[in-house]
């Protein structure tokens, strides 16, 4: 995969170079100087959860403290209001620090898990296939987190179909392990050599005239 991304950057077009080297060229970015790029907006979001550390500005309400809270707001009268292109800014910006820290928690919680159940399952002689689910669920949390970083999404019903997946997969890998240690002890039950049964020492008693 590296040698395939180094050749299709050397063999790419001429403009697409030239587009891939603003990537580097962060002074010229409008997310790092403008009002309204993301850098400038993750720090006023940090300003916004200073000034109301508990319970925030609100749920969904990032945009209304961009118009009401920025400085910017009060100075300019064409002012955007603007979302915070962050899950976890805006999370933490509308419910607080008690909100943010129990967002990042279930995330990370939900991630430590998969790795245990991931670890535990390689010590079984469970299918392969489990071992893949907890992996497909890990690199799903992992891209939710990666996308977090730049879209407002932190309320979206995906992250919590995920959590609730995790605890789906758990409850299926001990329901599958205690099926396969019983079907074990079946076999092995059947597979054992039978004792022959004990013979009666008992005299045996003919009928009268026999």
């Amino acid at each position: 995969p590296v040698l395939a991304l180094v050749a299709g950057v050397l063999l790419a077009p001429p403009e697409v170079k030239d587009r891939l080297l603003t990537l580097l060229e962060t002074e010229e970015d409008y997310n790092v100087n403008d009002d309204l790029g993301r850098i400038q907006i993750w720090k006023r979001g940090f300003g916004y959860l200073l000034a109301n550390p508990v319970l925030g500005v609100g749920a969904t309400n990032f945009s209304v403290a961009e118009g009401m809270l920025a400085v910017q707001a009060r100075m300019q009268r064409d002012w955007k209001t603007s979302v915070a292109h962050n899950v976890f800014v805006e999370v933490g910006v509308e419910t607080g620090f008690v909100g943010g820290f129990l967002f990042i928690s279930m995330i990370i919680a939900a991630l430590v898990r998969l790795v245990r159940l991931r670890s535990r399952l390689r010590r079984t002689r469970l299918d392969e296939s489990w071992i893949l689910q907890a992996d497909a669920l890990i690199a799903s949390l992992s891209a939710f987190c990666i996308g977090g970083m730049f879209l407002s999404f932190g309320y979206s019903p995906f992250l919590f179909f995920l959590i609730a997946m995790v605890a789906g997969l758990e409850r299926a890998v001990d329901v599958e392990q205690r099926r396969v240690v019983k079907a074990d002890k079946v076999r092995r039950r059947r597979a054992a050599p039978r004792r022959p049964r004990p013979v009666s020492s008992r005299p045996v008693l003919l009928p009268p005239g026999g």
